[in-house]
């Protein structure tokens, strides 16, 4: 490779990169360039204000003389903005037709067709008159039981819980009454004297 080559290469790559680079990352990058002949390219360019040259130590830093690279219209930029804006709108409006065409094909795709509503239909009729039959049955052979039978049934239950609460409450009472004086706890009390709670037996009031 001639030396014009290289050097022509190095500036290309530094202008198009544009940011700092030291000789080992250059060689790293221009392979088919020996680093001889990439850090005489790099004495040049910097020796003709092409790339500006900065030393750290024994390290040497390079990087593109940014008076070289065009202007930029402002107004040229703010166009370019409002151009970027408009096509952001319009992306996310496509963006919500196709989410809202997605949407409909799920909803086509996943609703019956006719022939699978009808048999689904025929099944749910089915089943309902099976249940109206059992239901019919059972008026038909169970025992009548009219609404002021039910009446009756419900105050009867409800005053046979209201005694259960009161006759529980009044033994508890008693225990508790009977335990302030007893030498052992509460618990041993009950145990002494053959108590069993409704807890102790598995019963509980009904509510």
């Amino acid at each position: 490779m001639s030396n014009g080559s290289c050097k022509g290469d190095v500036l290309s790559f530094f202008e198009k990169e544009n940011r700092p680079f030291s000789i080992v990352d250059v060689c790293g990058v221009l392979k088919n360039h020996g680093k001889t002949a990439i850090s005489k390219a790099l004495d040049e360019l910097a020796s003709e204000s092409l790339i500006k040259e900065k030393a750290y130590g024994k390290q040497k830093v390079y990087v593109y003389d940014q008076t070289k690279l065009p202007s930029f219209d402002e107004s040229e930029i703010k166009k370019m903005e409002a151009e970027c804006a408009n096509l952001s709108s319009l992306l996310a409006e496509e963006q919500k037709k196709l989410k809202n065409a997605a949407d409909e094909l799920k909803k086509v795709t996943s609703d019956l067709t006719k022939e699978e509503a009808e048999a689904e239909l025929i099944q749910v009729n089915d089943q309902l008159n099976k249940i109206k039959a059992e239901v019919n049955t059972l008026k038909s052979n169970g025992p009548r039981i009219t609404e002021s039978d039910l009446k009756s049934i419900s105050e009867g239950h409800n005053k046979v819980i209201n005694e259960w609460r009161k006759r529980k409450r009044i033994a508890m009472n008693i225990i508790d009454a009977v335990a302030e004086g007893y030498p052992s706890s509460k618990k041993q009390l009950m145990s002494d004297i053959g108590i069993e709670t409704d807890e102790d037996c598995g019963a509980k009031i009904p509510t």
